[in-house]
């Protein structure tokens, strides 16, 4: 079964204006993997097979992702709905909180979030058998205290083991998919929201001919005074967090500035869409043929 990690009302403010009168709604993908665009339906993009799949957590009971999520979306939309249609970027401390919650969900409910939890904690396990196998007296203790009372190795069969343990390239360690889901639903409640009702926002508005980008990763921030990986930390001074809301509408969060309406001109959405492109973990989506070139064109020249 098919899950969207990008909700579909999300996707359908980013269809095609121009679409011909009884033809279904399209929205421009530009594929970074393939180096292709294409126009697709909302329902088409955003979505991976299984994706909120955890049989686990159902059998023991509990709320499948998919749901929690559906729950939220439904809340969320009407926000998102006001603060487009809203003429003087104000929001109403309810709107306000529902909007900030559900970025905060969407930072960790997408691929880029949970491929980065779930490498981070393989690659992390990894170190861990590869600094126990460096020591032969300490890994034989521990294979022994693991095997206990199930198999008795002999030391020659522990040393093979370990010589094994050593050699990288004879393994991989993957994690549960469902372990990005608890750490990321842990973070968003614990450290991500709560940062997020701390900053000011405003509504930048596309004021020119430049129209907004989304993609698989709307909900991003980094600090442009400072030099990667220093750039990325969500409390630093100078941050700027920001959401394509719609093609015309983008929220923008800060420490040091306010709650204000902005008037973006076209040098500053296309730098708010270079964003976009430059975070998207596969995918971009546009309002127009040309918005989905000129994305692949900047994630093309940054490689």
């Amino acid at each position: 079964m098919d899950h969207h990690f990008v909700p579909q009302f999300y996707l359908r403010g980013f269809c095609d204006p121009d679409i011909p009168e009884g033809q279904e709604p399209w929205i421009w993908v530009a594929d970074f993997k393939e180096r292709q665009i294409e126009r697709r339906a909302p329902k088409n993009v955003g979505k991976a097979a299984n994706y909120y799949a955890f049989p686990g957590v159902e059998a023991a009971g509990g709320e499948p992702p998919e749901t929690i999520l559906s729950k939220i979306e439904s809340v969320s939309a009407p926000a998102v709905r006001r603060i487009i249609a809203s003429e003087n970027g104000k929001l109403e401390e309810q709107d306000r909180a529902d909007l900030l919650f559900f970025m905060a969900v969407f930072v960790i409910r997408v691929p880029f979030f949970r491929h980065l939890v779930e490498n981070f904690a393989s690659n992390f396990a990894k170190t861990l058998m590869q600094v126990s196998a460096n020591d032969p007296e300490y890994f034989t203790h521990s294979v022994r205290e693991a095997l206990k009372g199930k198999q008795d190795l002999t030391p020659d069969e522990i040393e093979d083991l370990r010589q094994w343990v050593l050699d990288q390239s004879k393994y991989t360690i993957r994690t549960s998919p469902s372990l990005s889901m608890l750490m990321g639903f842990e973070s968003m409640l614990d450290t991500i929201y709560p940062i997020f009702d701390q900053m000011k926002w405003a509504v930048v508005s596309a004021s020119e001919e430049l129209r907004f980008i989304t993609g698989d990763s709307p909900v991003t921030w980094i600090d442009p005074t400072l030099p990667a990986p220093f750039c990325y930390g969500l409390e630093a001074r100078h941050i700027e967090v920001t959401f394509p809301v719609s093609p015309n509408v983008l929220f923008l969060g800060t420490w040091e500035g306010s709650d204000i309406s902005i008037k973006a001109n076209d040098p500053m959405v296309r730098e708010f869409n270079t964003r976009r492109a430059f975070f998207a973990d596969r995918y971009v989506y546009a309002t127009s043929q040309t918005g989905a070139r000129e994305a692949l064109e900047v994630r093309t020249s940054r490689k």
